[in-house]
């Protein structure tokens, strides 16, 4: 499985977890996942798509065990928990994470323009959550968003709509990308749980897995309410 990813092939999204929660619990950093090109992954769009609500539902998942795990540590451990995810974040070689970041940018301008959004925009994001796919995903939302619009708004036509769009689609998760502490991991961790819970209400349901999905967004819909008051 490394080497698929190393490869920039997809894996299931547990299986790159299971990859990335080894390395932080032997103290590595998390591994750099590198981005095939648009042109190179085309083809497979459909695939990747199907695969979407799967991996949604498993990171959703995910980041609430994340939080339950933190919540039940003393109070005393959880100052070395955040600690330790922010040295698994660090990166040794930031030319590697900076190529990334850009080429991560142009498959999802690259998208944009293959589905019909004339853009002409360089997404070169700073910084991503060490889960890069996340971003990838995130595209898939926006693309979405796009279609409502019968004549979808263009930088050169409306630049305001298309930052709206973007800011809707990206919303913020951690401001300034801050290390974690004591002090925001719970809420950054709810973030990420109401981007998901958002991604998976859109994938809808299928018969098969329609009782599974609900369980999953009722659980999560909680966790947005107790956010919020």
């Amino acid at each position: 499985m490394v080497e698929k990813a190393l490869r920039g092939e997809w894996i299931p999204a547990e299986a790159l977890e299971e990859i990335q929660e080894e390395r932080y619990n032997n103290k590595q950093p998390y591994l750099v996942v590198p981005v095939r090109s648009y042109e190179e992954e085309k083809d497979e769009l459909k695939v990747l798509r199907k695969r979407a609500k799967e991996d949604f539902i498993y990171y959703q998942r995910k980041y609430n065990e994340y939080l339950h795990r933190y919540n039940t540590l003393p109070a005393s451990e959880r100052r070395a928990f955040c600690d330790q995810i922010n040295r698994s974040s660090e990166v040794s070689n930031q030319d590697e994470v900076d190529a990334v970041n850009a080429d991560v940018g142009k498959w999802f301008a690259d998208y944009l323009i293959d589905s019909g959004y004339h853009v002409s925009i360089d997404i070169a994001p700073k910084r991503l959550h060490p889960t890069i796919n996340l971003f990838v995903e995130f595209a898939l939302l926006t693309h979405a968003l796009l279609l409502h619009h019968m004549s979808p708004p263009q930088p050169h036509t409306d630049s305001t709509a298309i930052k709206q769009l973007i800011m809707t689609s990206f919303p913020v998760v951690n401001k300034g990308g801050a290390p974690f502490h004591p002090l925001n991991i719970e809420r950054i961790l709810l973030e990420y749980q109401k981007g998901y819970t958002r991604l998976i209400e859109m994938e809808g349901y299928d018969e098969g897995n329609e009782m599974r999905i609900g369980r999953v967004l009722q659980s999560a819909r909680s966790v947005i309410y107790m956010q919020s008051i």
